[in-house]
């Protein structure tokens, strides 16, 4: 026969129930209301007292215990460090196995501490089939899974976070064919890897980035590819602050920073917002001629390199050399243009060098070209102050060529010197050669030097010698060989084969003009001129200071012309300072007088000399 024992979880008495205790027969005398925490322990008691009971009953009757139905349960536990529910499996056997149809197999929570702890010595730690779902953070030493999604849905709190210490790695992801890790943001940072000493990330094949990537350190790696397919997004942006560079490229044998453009774009471009930056600088340390380039620009149609500058004190391209034989920017062309460089307000190109080229330029058309709308084309600096180095320097290694061709104006602020020919210049109908300074500053438009000559009786160079054009047209003339708007100062001789005129605008005739002669004559002549009064027969005149300073007191001739009266005057002193003049019947009157020198110290003037 089979019996079935259900307790009761009202009051209930167990006076004559075998193996019960005097707590146990007295539980249904209670007088007062238990709390809620004496029911929970009252009922487990009374669980206990419920399992014993049918053993029992099973043990007494010989019939197997039936299977009682499973029901939800609730395990607490209010002492710390002491978990609620403790499962442990020995050789090989699980310690907690829960499955669901539907449901969850496993819920934990708690308050504060952790609401599941697993662990193990050898195997799994755990072991989920299934989704996985935590609204708080999972700490784990190894995670191995498949497919899974983590999220997180708090400000500042990653959805994943992993941390390896003593030499391990925070996360190592691998893929046999698709992707090792693949991290979204809709608006924050999808992946951030940080380290204190190794690297903060390590990529074993290719980076495929929809977005920005952000280094705040070193990247390092093998052959790189960056693309972008967004109009004016680079693929590569790099910024320094700080005194950093943005982009720092090295080649033990080959190119430290490549860019390549083939459709109209730019290879490489560099941007400096500051009065003394640099957009992009090319370095190159050597020895050897030709074997080391800082920047070197080609390009089969367009231009090898271009320097743009924006601003006042920029440079579109600065190159820099630091050895005698080294080229600070060299450009190279076929068919176009080495070196070109446009700049709105500053120096297109700008070469700096201390004891070689600063810049330069080879090819078949144009070496070096450069245009400005504000500023300098081009500009040279040299600091060696001798003329075997010099900020800009042209060489036409062919007979008859020409170093530098200037078809405009060409302004010179200092001196102008070549051992050659002092200057050529050839206009088709303007100025072939012309020479200005600084306005508001002194300087010498154009200033030559004749070469110095060694030979016995020969005679030295000439500094400036100018060329009138000849006009083959039908009552054509003779152009000028100089032209001075303003004073000419000669310090020496001035020798003329025709006549020293000047030239004076007619004042009634715009079509005519009046040209008056110097007087010439065969000595360096001087003059004074003037008029005096008798008095009761003599008259005493000072002459101007500056007709004694600059006459010499020999060879003084005088006229003397009375007015208004007939008078019979004649000289009793003369020299370079004073006149003492008396009329014979001691009449007083006016006259005029005319006294003529010679220059002091030209007094031995030679009219008639062997031609030079």
């Amino acid at each position: 026969m089979e019996t079935t024992l259900v307790p009761s979880y009202a009051r209930v008495r167990f006076a004559q129930a075998p193996g019960l205790g005097r707590k146990e027969q007295q539980m249904g005398t209670t007088q007062e209301d238990p709390t809620l925490k004496e029911l929970v322990s009252r009922l487990a008691e009374l669980e206990q007292v419920y399992a014993r009971l049918q053993e029992k009953l099973e043990s007494s009757s010989g019939t197997a215990p039936t299977a009682k139905p499973l029901r939800p349960g609730v395990f607490a536990s209010d002492v710390a460090g002491t978990p609620a529910v403790s499962a442990s499996g020995t050789n090989g056997a699980d310690g907690v196995d829960a499955t669901s149809d539907s449901g969850t197999g496993v819920s934990a929570s708690s308050g504060s501490g952790t609401g599941l702890l697993a662990k193990s010595s050898s195997g799994l730690a755990g072991h989920f089939m299934g989704n996985v779902q935590m609204e708080n953070n999972l700490t784990v030493s190894t995670l191995k899974s498949g497919a899974g999604t983590f999220a997180s849905n708090t400000a500042s709190t990653p959805a994943v976070s992993a941390t390896g210490i003593n030499g391990v790695d925070g996360v190592d992801a691998s893929s046999d064919s698709g992707i090792g890790v693949s991290a979204k943001s809709g608006s924050g940072t999808a992946l951030v890897a940080t380290s204190s000493s190794g690297l903060a990330g390590h990529f074993v094949g290719n980076v495929s980035m929809d977005n920005n990537l952000n280094v705040a350190g070193t990247l390092t790696g093998a052959v790189s590819a960056f693309a972008s397919s967004v109009s004016g997004t680079p693929a590569v942006t790099a910024s320094g602050t700080n005194g950093a560079d943005g982009v720092f490229g090295s080649s033990d044998d080959g190119v430290g920073v490549q860019g390549t453009s083939i459709s109209g774009g730019v290879g490489v471009q560099g941007n400096s917002t500051s009065t003394s930056g640099i957009g992009v600088q090319g370095i190159s340390i050597t020895n050897q001629m030709g074997a080391g380039i800082g920047v070197l620009g080609s390009c089969d149609f367009g231009p090898g390199v271009k320097g743009i500058n924006l601003t006042s004190g920029g440079t579109g391209v600065l190159g820099t050399s630091f050895d005698g034989s080294g080229v600070g920017v060299q450009g190279d062309s076929t068919t176009g243009t080495g070196v070109l460089g446009t700049s709105d307000n500053g120096f297109a190109v700008q070469g700096l060098c201390r004891t070689g080229e600063g810049v330069l330029g080879s090819g078949d058309k144009n070496g070096v070209h450069g245009d400005s709308t504000h500023g300098n084309g081009v500009f040279g600096q040299s600091f060696i102050a001798d003329l075997l180095h010099a900020g800009i320097h042209g060489l036409n290694n062919t007979s008859g060529g020409l170093a530098g061709l200037f078809d405009g104006t060409v302004q010179v602020n200092g001196n102008f010197s070549a051992t050659g020919t002092d200057s050529f210049g050839s206009s088709p109908g303007g100025t072939g050669v012309l020479s200005a300074f600084s306005p508001g500053l002194p300087g010498t438009g154009v200033h030559g030097t004749g070469g110095t000559s060694t030979g016995t009786g020969s005679p030295g160079g000439t500094d400036v010698h100018g060329t009138g054009g000849i006009s083959t047209g039908f009552g054509g003339s003779t152009g000028l060989a100089g032209l001075f708007d303003g004073d000419v100062q000669v310090n020496g001789n001035f020798t003329a084969t025709g006549t020293k005129a000047f030239v004076q605008a007619h004042p009634t005739d715009p079509s005519r003009e009046i040209v008056y002669v110097a007087l010439e004559g065969g000595e360096a002549g001087t003059y004074v001129r003037g008029s005096g009064r008798l008095q009761s027969g003599k008259a005493v005149l000072t002459l101007p200071e500056h007709f004694a300073l600059v006459t010499a007191n020999e060879g003084l001739t005088i006229q003397l012309t009375p007015r208004g009266a007939r008078l019979q005057l004649y000289v009793v002193e003369l020299d370079t300072t004073q006149l003492v003049v008396r009329e014979a019947q001691g009449k007083s009157g006016r006259f005029d007088y005319f006294i003529c020198g010679v220059r002091r110290g030209y007094e031995q003037h030679e009219v008639i000399r062997t031609k030079n």
